[in-house]
């Protein structure tokens, strides 16, 4: 596969991981108020639906932790993962590449000299040469930034922890046998804890966007796209706790 069909590929497999990320961070924002506030979980309690909420609960946690895993560390060429972005950006005929598009100015025209060819050039390639300085120390600043965040996060406990759950969540149901009782499993049974959900979502976002920068030269609008999610979640979690306030 030639570079420009490496670099295409990839800007189509960063597009992918940040439409599942938007769709994974729904998901925490619609948990984090059943880990987090102790109110709206009270809501069930003693009523029918406690089992209701709690295996609610266990399933967006498995789903985040599902989904992280595979836009984070899949290796499976049919499944689009970050660390395959990262593993291109090693490469490094795909670098020079990516950075040579990183860098290229926008087009413009200087104004105030079109009797004057010469001068016009002198002022173009002037400024062009100011601005592929910028962007070429702006890329590398990124992009050390980007690769050392990435293997950090890979060697975490926090990632440990999730990519040696992953077959142990798979391989169980929902709902296990205690002492002939039915009970939920918790992330405790697979060595996880509730905060790690929140955290490796949290851990992923800037290095998701920041690929997607270097390598599509672009970037979102963060705070519209997030806020808009917890002001659904917040929305959504109000009708429970306004129906437990009336008498």
């Amino acid at each position: 596969m030639s570079i420009k069909k490496q670099i295409e590929k990839n800007k189509f497999v960063i597009k992918t991981i940040i439409n599942n990320y938007f769709v994974t961070h729904q998901k925490i924002t619609l948990l984090v108020p059943l880990l987090e506030d102790k109110e709206l979980f009270g809501v069930w309690n003693n009523t029918i639906g406690q089992n209701a909420v709690e295996a609610l609960r266990m399933a967006l946690y498995m789903a985040v932790l599902s989904d992280m895993r595979a836009i984070l560390f899949d290796l499976d060429k049919r499944t689009a993962s970050l660390e395959q972005v990262i593993n291109a950006l090693h490469d490094k005929r795909f670098l020079m590449e990516v950075q040579n598009n990183f860098i290229q100015p926008p087009a413009s025209k200087v104004i105030g000299h079109d009797d004057d060819m010469e001068i016009q050039a002198l002022i173009s390639n002037s400024g062009k040469d100011s601005y592929m300085q910028s962007a070429n120390a702006q890329f590398q600043k990124i992009l050390n930034e980007t690769l050392n965040a990435f293997a950090s996060l890979k060697s975490s406990e926090l990632a440990e922890r999730v990519n040696k759950a992953r077959s142990k969540i798979i391989s169980h149901k929902e709902i296990k046998t205690v002492n002939g009782e039915r009970s939920l499993y918790n992330p405790e049974d697979f060595g996880l804890k509730w905060t790690d959900a929140k955290d490796i979502v949290e851990n992923a976002k800037n290095i998701i966007f920041n690929v997607n920068l270097l390598i599509n030269c672009s970037s979102y609008d963060l705070d519209d796209f997030l806020t808009s999610h917890q002001l659904s979640a917040d929305s959504f979690w109000s009708v429970p706790k306004k129906m437990k306030a009336i008498p």
